[in-house]
């Protein structure tokens, strides 16, 4: 279903914000690690060495009050110190995880485009041309970054917080409280990079569960009308899919059209293939422009246009296993 030229610089303009958004997040988490490395590096020597690191300790003034950090216990730094270091490990997998997921659908924004334009070469900076040919150091750094480092954590944690317990002399109290952090970077790091599975939220995402987004709104409001103010299950259906699509209002798609692909998804779940997306499709365009040069069976379709449909056979597919799972 190829994009009118004021749509394709719309869907343009979202492909750049969205790299950029990417892009910031990328150097935020960056930046996120190295300071999880100083705060375990700092912990390390709290925890194994503790009579040097209240000996590096000297004085700061604060509002023009002098304070001398050698007269506070050490326990209550080594407190601070499993506070912080969980809260920069949740930020960090919260980051690290919105990287994560906001690739797919620049992906799927370049396939989009790519389709629109009819050459499968063009717009694929990020996606097909990237990953064509990819270096053996990059895979090994996507092996640490996803396995190695995350194991490292969960080790390391296990490993100081044995240490503390058993070899410190602390009060019971504080040692309790650094167990409930050390047990949250633990639960933090597994939910992060070992059980990734999702849930189908009314359009939570990963920075702290907002409510739905402008475009899932707009999506369910023009079911909403089409229905005479209220949601069939085939509307309900339909607005889990146009979660997975990410559309912009301006190029949402009809919700008369996610009602067909809403009764693919019952009738075939996740085997649902172009094929069926693309009858579905021309059976909704009959009704509302029946002249489109388009409506014809798919196998007759270029590749450019035929890839136009993957989009919508992946947000059905992804819907289906959402809905499987609630």
């Amino acid at each position: 279903m190829p994009l009118t030229d004021e749509q394709l610089s719309l869907l343009h303009d979202h492909f750049k914000e969205s790299f950029t958004l990417i892009r910031d997040r990328e150097r935020q988490r960056d930046r996120l690690f190295l300071w999880l490395l100083l705060l375990y590096a700092v912990l390390i020597i709290e925890i194994q060495y503790p009579a040097n690191a209240q000996g590096a300790l000297g004085t700061v003034t604060i509002a023009g009050n002098t304070i001398d950090l050698q007269l506070i216990p050490l326990f209550l730094l080594l407190d601070a110190s499993w506070v912080f270091l969980a809260a920069f490990v949740l930020k960090y997998c919260q980051v690290a995880t919105a990287v994560d997921r906001q690739y797919p659908y620049l992906h799927a924004l370049e396939e989009r485009i790519s389709a629109s334009l009819k050459d499968e070469d063009l717009y694929r900076r990020e996606g097909r041309a990237y990953l064509t040919s990819y270096p053996r150091l990059l895979s090994w750094a996507w092996l640490c970054y996803t396995l190695v480092f995350p194991s490292a954590l969960i080790l390391a944690t296990g490993y100081l917080y044995v240490v503390e317990a058993v070899a410190l002399r602390y009060s019971p109290f504080s040692k309790a409280f650094d167990g409930l952090f050390a047990m949250g970077i633990v639960i933090t790091v597994i939910l992060y990079r070992y059980l990734q599975g999702g849930h189908p939220g009314p359009g939570a995402n990963d920075e702290g569960g907002e409510e739905l987004t402008t475009e899932s709104k707009a999506s369910a409001e023009g079911s909403q009308l089409q229905n005479g103010g209220g949601m069939s299950y085939l509307d309900e259906v339909a607005s889990v899919i146009s979660r997975e699509l990410h559309e912009s209002p301006s190029d949402a798609t009809p919700p008369a059209l996610l009602r067909l692909y809403a009764v693919l998804l019952l009738s075939k779940g996740d085997q649902v293939n172009a094929d069926d997306v693309h009858n579905a499709w021309a059976a909704w365009m009959q009704e509302t422009q029946p002249e489109n040069v388009l409506i014809r069976p798919y196998r007759e379709l270029d590749a450019s246009t035929q890839g136009a449909d993957d989009p919508f056979v992946e947000a059905i597919r992804l819907a289906s296993r959402s809905l499987n799972r609630s």
